[in-house]
């Protein structure tokens, strides 16, 4: 198997196109670091706090209480991609001036 790999100037029409492949470095690794934020020891120490919470204070079952794991994880999800989305913000803004930053001479390239 052979591959090619053609070495060119950067073209104002590229800018979609490096902007996309950005995205989907920074998303691709979404998954694998929800997993590792999932079980971390702070997610088992903040279900059992919730659950602590509301069986002590609030006097609601233990069943019902048990409901908290899945609220837990679905922040974890939400909090881990917002930080991803965040940082893709930052990347996109970097992107978007690659003329600016990395043109600015004859002798820079990007």
């Amino acid at each position: 198997m052979s591959h090619i790999v053609i070495v060119r100037a950067f073209k104002l029409d590229d800018e979609t196109s490096c902007s996309k492949l950005t995205r989907d470095c920074v998303m691709s690794s979404l998954g694998a670091t929800f997993c590792g934020m999932l079980f971390k020891e702070i997610t088992f120490q903040l279900i059992i706090l919730l659950a602590a919470i509301m069986f002590i204070f609030f006097g609601m079952p233990l069943t019902i209480c048990l409901s908290v794991v899945p609220v837990v994880i679905a922040l974890t999800y939400a909090g881990t991609y917002v930080s991803f989305a965040a940082k893709l913000t930052e990347i996109d803004t970097e992107v978007a001036n690659i003329p600016r930053l990395y043109m600015s001479n004859a002798f820079s390239c990007y």
